[in-house]
Protein backbone atom coordinates (compact mmCIF):
# COMPACT_ATOMS: atom_id res chain seq x y z
CA UNK A 1 0.00 0.00 0.00
CA UNK A 2 1.67 3.05 -1.03
CA UNK A 3 -0.18 6.74 0.47
CA UNK A 4 -1.57 8.84 -2.25
CA UNK A 5 -2.65 11.93 -0.96
CA UNK A 6 -3.46 13.04 2.87
CA UNK A 7 -6.01 15.44 4.80
CA UNK A 8 -5.39 15.90 8.31
CA UNK A 9 -6.80 17.87 10.88
CA UNK A 10 -9.40 18.89 8.89
CA UNK A 11 -7.21 20.45 6.19
CA UNK A 12 -8.13 20.20 2.51
CA UNK A 13 -6.31 17.23 1.01
CA UNK A 14 -2.84 17.14 -0.36
CA UNK A 15 -0.24 14.84 -2.42
CA UNK A 16 1.68 12.82 -0.37
CA UNK A 17 5.06 13.13 -0.92
CA UNK A 18 7.39 10.44 -3.29
CA UNK A 19 7.45 9.37 -7.09
CA UNK A 20 4.28 7.25 -7.04
CA UNK A 21 1.81 10.05 -5.83
CA UNK A 22 2.75 12.37 -8.47
CA UNK A 23 3.27 10.25 -11.14
CA UNK A 24 -0.52 8.82 -10.49
CA UNK A 25 -1.83 11.87 -10.17
CA UNK A 26 0.04 12.80 -13.86
CA UNK A 27 -0.20 16.66 -12.95
CA UNK A 28 -4.19 17.42 -11.82
CA UNK A 29 -4.66 18.52 -8.62
CA UNK A 30 -7.44 17.54 -5.73
CA UNK A 31 -10.06 20.60 -5.84
CA UNK A 32 -11.32 21.06 -2.78
CA UNK A 33 -14.41 22.91 -1.33
CA UNK A 34 -16.77 23.72 0.98
CA UNK A 35 -18.73 20.21 0.99
CA UNK A 36 -15.41 18.23 0.07
CA UNK A 37 -12.62 17.40 -2.49
CA UNK A 38 -12.76 15.43 -5.73
CA UNK A 39 -9.81 13.85 -7.94
CA UNK A 40 -10.09 11.64 -11.05
CA UNK A 41 -8.14 8.71 -10.38
CA UNK A 42 -6.33 7.05 -13.10
CA UNK A 43 -7.64 3.12 -13.46
CA UNK A 44 -5.65 0.78 -12.71
CA UNK A 45 -4.90 -2.51 -13.64
CA UNK A 46 -5.32 -5.46 -11.02
CA UNK A 47 -5.21 -3.31 -8.01
CA UNK A 48 -7.59 -0.88 -6.06
CA UNK A 49 -7.58 2.19 -4.09
CA UNK A 50 -8.48 2.32 -0.39
CA UNK A 51 -9.22 4.97 1.79
CA UNK A 52 -8.41 5.04 5.69
CA UNK A 53 -9.05 6.57 8.54
CA UNK A 54 -7.08 6.87 11.23
CA UNK A 55 -6.45 8.98 14.77
CA UNK A 56 -3.20 9.91 15.60
CA UNK A 57 -2.27 11.29 19.46
CA UNK A 58 0.18 12.45 21.63
CA UNK A 59 0.56 12.01 25.08
CA UNK A 60 0.84 15.37 27.05
CA UNK A 61 4.42 14.90 27.68
CA UNK A 62 5.12 14.41 24.05
CA UNK A 63 2.92 17.12 22.70
CA UNK A 64 4.75 19.38 25.38
CA UNK A 65 8.59 18.03 23.66
CA UNK A 66 7.08 18.70 20.06
CA UNK A 67 6.66 22.73 21.78
CA UNK A 68 9.67 23.26 23.23
CA UNK A 69 11.20 21.91 19.50
CA UNK A 70 9.46 24.47 18.35
CA UNK A 71 10.09 27.26 20.95
CA UNK A 72 13.71 26.69 21.93
CA UNK A 73 17.11 25.40 20.21
CA UNK A 74 15.96 21.70 21.34
CA UNK A 75 14.66 20.07 24.32
CA UNK A 76 16.32 18.55 27.18
CA UNK A 77 15.05 16.25 29.61
CA UNK A 78 15.53 18.79 32.85
CA UNK A 79 13.18 21.25 30.47
CA UNK A 80 10.97 19.17 29.84
CA UNK A 81 10.30 17.30 33.14
CA UNK A 82 10.40 21.17 34.51
CA UNK A 83 7.33 21.70 32.05
CA UNK A 84 5.43 18.83 32.83
CA UNK A 85 6.01 19.34 36.78
CA UNK A 86 4.79 22.94 36.70
CA UNK A 87 1.48 21.96 34.94
CA UNK A 88 0.36 19.29 37.08
CA UNK A 89 -1.70 20.97 38.80
CA UNK A 90 -2.34 24.00 36.24
CA UNK A 91 -3.31 24.64 33.10
CA UNK A 92 -0.80 24.44 30.12
CA UNK A 93 -1.77 27.27 28.77
CA UNK A 94 -0.71 30.19 31.40
CA UNK A 95 2.71 27.98 31.97
CA UNK A 96 3.55 27.79 28.17
CA UNK A 97 3.03 31.39 28.00
CA UNK A 98 4.92 32.06 30.75
CA UNK A 99 8.24 30.01 29.49
CA UNK A 100 7.59 31.91 25.34
CA UNK A 101 7.95 34.96 27.88
CA UNK A 102 10.83 34.41 30.01
CA UNK A 103 12.37 33.41 26.44
CA UNK A 104 11.52 36.55 25.27
CA UNK A 105 13.07 38.51 28.21
CA UNK A 106 16.75 36.70 27.46
CA UNK A 107 19.21 39.83 25.83
CA UNK A 108 19.32 38.72 22.61
CA UNK A 109 22.54 37.82 20.83
CA UNK A 110 23.79 36.85 17.53
CA UNK A 111 24.32 33.35 16.81
CA UNK A 112 26.14 34.51 13.68
CA UNK A 113 28.78 36.61 15.68
CA UNK A 114 28.89 33.67 18.65
CA UNK A 115 29.82 31.22 15.29
CA UNK A 116 32.40 33.66 14.01
CA UNK A 117 34.34 34.26 16.97
CA UNK A 118 34.92 30.32 17.19
CA UNK A 119 35.81 29.62 13.77
CA UNK A 120 38.65 30.16 11.83
CA UNK A 121 39.47 33.74 10.65
CA UNK A 122 39.32 35.33 7.13
CA UNK A 123 42.99 35.31 5.08
CA UNK A 124 44.23 38.65 4.38
CA UNK A 125 45.83 37.74 1.52
CA UNK A 126 44.46 35.70 -1.11
CA UNK A 127 45.30 31.61 -0.49
CA UNK A 128 43.98 28.56 -2.37
CA UNK A 129 40.42 27.99 -0.97
CA UNK A 130 40.38 25.19 2.18
CA UNK A 131 43.76 25.54 2.97
CA UNK A 132 43.93 26.52 6.78
CA UNK A 133 45.35 28.95 9.13
CA UNK A 134 48.23 28.66 11.65
CA UNK A 135 47.35 26.00 13.94
CA UNK A 136 48.84 28.01 17.34
CA UNK A 137 46.40 31.14 16.27
CA UNK A 138 44.22 32.25 18.64
CA UNK A 139 40.66 30.39 18.46
CA UNK A 140 41.71 28.03 15.28
CA UNK A 141 40.15 24.79 14.91
CA UNK A 142 42.12 21.34 13.89
CA UNK A 143 41.78 17.73 14.88
CA UNK A 144 41.03 16.30 18.42
CA UNK A 145 44.49 13.78 18.06
CA UNK A 146 48.13 14.62 17.39
CA UNK A 147 48.54 12.35 15.32
CA UNK A 148 47.78 10.92 12.19
CA UNK A 149 48.52 7.78 10.06
CA UNK A 150 50.55 9.14 7.75
CA UNK A 151 53.17 10.07 10.30
CA UNK A 152 53.63 6.10 11.23
CA UNK A 153 53.66 5.39 7.54
CA UNK A 154 56.49 6.72 6.28
CA UNK A 155 59.59 4.61 5.90
CA UNK A 156 61.47 6.88 7.92
CA UNK A 157 62.17 6.18 11.53
CA UNK A 158 60.30 8.02 13.68
CA UNK A 159 61.35 9.68 17.20
CA UNK A 160 58.73 10.55 19.86
CA UNK A 161 60.14 12.96 22.48
CA UNK A 162 58.37 13.74 25.79
CA UNK A 163 59.73 16.95 27.79
CA UNK A 164 58.34 18.23 31.08
CA UNK A 165 56.43 17.21 34.78
CA UNK A 166 53.17 18.76 32.81
CA UNK A 167 51.98 20.24 31.06
CA UNK A 168 54.04 18.00 28.26
CA UNK A 169 55.45 18.91 25.38
CA UNK A 170 55.69 16.10 22.38
CA UNK A 171 58.11 16.10 19.95
CA UNK A 172 58.30 13.80 16.97
CA UNK A 173 61.46 13.99 15.20
CA UNK A 174 62.93 16.96 17.10
CA UNK A 175 59.22 18.94 15.67
CA UNK A 176 56.97 19.88 18.13
CA UNK A 177 53.49 18.43 17.32
CA UNK A 178 51.85 19.35 20.68
CA UNK A 179 51.24 20.24 24.40
CA UNK A 180 49.50 18.34 26.44
CA UNK A 181 48.20 18.69 30.34
CA UNK A 182 48.07 14.96 31.25
CA UNK A 183 48.54 11.47 29.38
Amino acid sequence: KVPLARSYDMNEWELSAGIVAISTFEGKEILCYDQGCQIDLPNIENGEYHLTSSIYTLSLRNEYARFLETASYGIRAADLDNLEAATVNHESLPVITSFIQSQMDVNISSHREFWRSRSNPRASYPLKAGIPNHPCDEMSRWRLFTFIRDDASSFLPKTIRVVGNGPYKLYLDGHLATSVEDF
